[in-house]
C-alpha cells in the first residue's frame, strides 16, 4: 500500500500539514500583545495618580527652595542692618519693614510646606503602587517577546526543513492525482487530504463515508469526502 499513488500523496499531505501547522503556530505566537494592551489601559487608569504624585514632589522643592531663598534673603538684610554699615534711619526703617514682611512670607510658605510634605507620602506611596504594577507588566511583555524571537527562530527552521522535503514528496504524485490535490489545497487554504478514521469518517469534519467510497480509496482511486471535499485515505494498519 505503500506504493499506491494515495499513500505517495499522502507523504506529500503529512509535509504539507507539518508546514500549514508550523505556519499557525508562528501566527499565534505570544509576543505580549495582551499585555501591552493590558499596560496602555492601566496607565491611562493611573496617569492621574502618578501626575499627582509628581505635582506634590514638585510643589514640595517648589517650597523648599522658596524658603531657601527667602532666609537667604532675609539673612542679607539682617546683616546689612546690623553690621554697621547703615545708619540712615530712614534706611534702617524700610529694612526693617522688609524683614518684618520676608518673616510673616517665610512663616507662611513654612506652614504650608509642612502641610504638603505631611501628604505628600500618601500620593506618592499610591504613585509608587502603580509603578511596581507597571515594572510587572513590562517584565511581562520583555519576557513573552523575547520567547517569541526564539520560538520564531526554532519555527523558521521547522518550515525550512520541511520545505526541502516537499519537492521530492510532490515529484513521486502523479501529476493528475497531484493537480487535483493543489486545487483543493489552494481553496481551502489549509489541507487538501483527511483519514478516514476507525468509524468510517472523515478524520477532518466528521461526516461519515459511503461505502462506496470506501471501496474506491481502498482501490487507490481519488475520491472526495463530500462534505469538506478532501481527499479521502485510509492507512495500512501497523502489524
Amino acid at each position: 500500500m505503500s506504493d499506491t499513488s494515495l499513500a505517495r500523496l499522502y507523504k506529500l499531505h503529512r509535509i504539507d500539514f507539518s508546514l500549514y501547522k508550523i505556519r499557525m503556530q508562528a501566527a499565534a505566537l505570544d509576543s505580549g500583545k495582551e499585555e501591552s494592551e493590558k499596560l496602555k489601559a492601566y496607565m491611562k487608569e493611573v496617569d492621574p495618580i502618578r501626575s499627582a504624585a509628581k505635582k506634590a514632589t514638585n510643589k514640595v522643592k517648589e517650597l523648599g527652595d522658596k524658603v531657601t531663598t527667602l532666609n537667604e534673603k532675609k539673612e542679607q538684610f539682617d546683616k546689612q542692618l546690623f553690621d554697621g554699615t547703615i545708619t540712615n534711619a530712614r534706611e534702617i526703617e524700610n529694612i526693617q519693614k522688609e524683614l518684618g514682611m520676608l518673616s510673616e512670607l517665610i512663616k507662611a510658605t513654612e506652614t504650608e510646606l509642612a502641610e504638603k510634605k505631611k501628604a505628600l507620602p500618601e500620593s506618592v506611596n499610591k504613585a509608587k503602587e502603580t509603578e511596581k504594577v507597571i515594572s510587572e507588566i513590562q517584565k511581562s511583555i520583555v519576557s513573552k517577546r523575547r520567547n517569541a524571537v526564539a520560538e520564531s527562530e526554532r519555527l523558521k527552521a521547522s518550515f525550512e526543513e520541511f520545505k526541502q522535503k516537499r519537492p521530492g514528496a510532490a515529484s513521486d504524485v502523479p501529476a493528475a492525482l497531484l493537480n487535483q490535490y493543489e486545487i483543493i489545497r489552494k481553496r481551502r487554504g489549509d489541507t487538501a487530504m483527511a483519514v478516514v478514521n476507525e468509524q468510517d469518517c472523515c478524520g477532518a469534519c466528521g461526516l461519515h463515508v459511503p461505502e462506496q467510497s470506501l471501496v474506491m480509496v481502498r482501490g487507490d482511486r481519488p475520491t472526495s469526502c463530500q462534505g469538506c471535499r478532501r481527499i479521502l485515505f485510509i492507512p495500512v494498519p501497523t502489524p
